[in-house]
């Protein structure tokens, strides 16, 4: 084989080992992120059956308890609420004391 045709294979194994360091850094910063919103979530579970004053999507207000908190894609907890045992969706609220 001539030396271009080696210098070519070769540098496609450089390109495809580079591709599969490439993609193991990529999980590992993926597996970063997630825990970072697990510790987020975790920070945040004093919320956990707290009782709000909720606004649903038809303007009526009504109390909930937050059973959960979830960490969204901006790094931002988000309580989920329920009512009487159900999942119930605010669109605004304010804690009650």
């Amino acid at each position: 084989m001539n030396n271009n045709i080696i210098s070519l294979l070769q540098e496609i194994t450089l390109i495809n080992n580079e591709r599969l360091n490439l993609a193991k850094r990529e999980n590992e910063i993926r597996q970063k992120l997630s825990l970072i919103k697990k510790l987020i979530e975790n920070e945040n579970q004093h919320l956990v059956g707290k009782k709000a004053i909720g606004t649903n999507e038809h303007g009526l207000k009504v109390e909930v308890i937050c059973t959960a908190v979830k960490c969204n894609e901006d790094f931002k907890p988000i309580p989920l609420f329920t009512r009487n045992r159900k999942n119930y969706h605010v669109e605004i609220f304010d804690w009650i004391d």
